[in-house]
């Protein structure tokens, strides 16, 4: 399906451009992700998207506002393929196991190394995506851990010290 391209906000010049923006967004997070985004030139996301320069620009604002774009397309990614577990699993421990499993398997299944937020994270600097990525991490680990300790599989106060306060029972 084809979208147009002018960012909403934009003062029409012309035809818009169009493209498959999630083909563009997923192509420039396989590019950002491989290469890093200090790596990764205008000319690099050029070929691996199929957008010219100037439309990268007058779509995205340039390098830094695709890079964010495309690291909102990974965050959401993670959030349904990745953290989904963690958030709304029934099992606790099993639920951090099947996570780590689910990591494994996307290095066996020729993902780029790593993660592209946690990669990036020195040399982009934190922004929004960051900061999503890492609280969908940190509160769905600390809810499979509370169901854990709730299923009884571990005493979740010897944890305390290390997660913060226990996220269902709070101090008075």
């Amino acid at each position: 399906m084809l979208e147009n391209a002018t960012p909403s906000g934009a003062k029409p010049g012309g035809r818009p451009p169009e493209f498959d923006r999630e083909h563009v967004l997923d192509a420039a997070v396989t590019a950002f992700w491989t290469s890093g985004y200090k790596g990764t030139t205008v000319r690099d996301l050029e070929r691996a998207t199929g957008i010219d320069r100037s439309t990268l620009y007058r779509t995205f604002g340039g390098k830094d506002g695709l890079y964010r774009a495309a690291a909102d397309t990974y965050v959401e990614m993670a959030s349904t393929q990745l953290f989904a577990v963690l958030h709304h699993g029934t099992h606790g421990v099993v639920d951090v196991l099947t996570f780590i499993d689910t990591l494994a398997g996307s290095f066996r299944a020729g993902q780029p190394p790593g993660c592209l937020i946690v990669n990036d994270m020195a040399s982009v600097g934190e922004h929004d995506a960051t900061r999503r990525y890492l609280n969908l991490l940190g509160t769905g680990l600390r809810a499979a851990l509370t169901r854990a300790s709730d299923r009884g599989e571990f005493p979740l106060a010897n944890f305390v010290p290390l997660m913060g306060e226990h996220p269902t029972r709070r101090r008075s």
